[in-house]
């Protein structure tokens, strides 16, 4: 990816949460190779200059019904 190091690597930090013991210079393949599973998530995709995530109204509809959920009914 051309931002890469616009982004300081950034957008392969997930990759260093999911599996720390990926040397840094490996992440972009690790990050490819579990593309689609980590993409079928629906994590957040941050771009380079976005103030929010680009898909972050289906991580609000989330947290409504998380939150919906967690409120006791009286």
């Amino acid at each position: 990816m051309a931002a890469d190091p616009l982004l300081v690597y950034q957008n392969y930090h997930l990759i260093h949460h999911l599996y720390p013991e990926i040397p840094f210079y490996r992440m972009h393949k690790a990050y490819y190779l579990r593309y689609d599973e980590i993409n079928a998530q629906d994590i957040p995709r941050q771009t380079a200059f976005g103030l929010a995530p680009e898909n972050i109204e289906s991580h609000r509809a989330f947290r409504r019904m998380k939150d919906a959920i967690a409120v006791p009914a009286e």
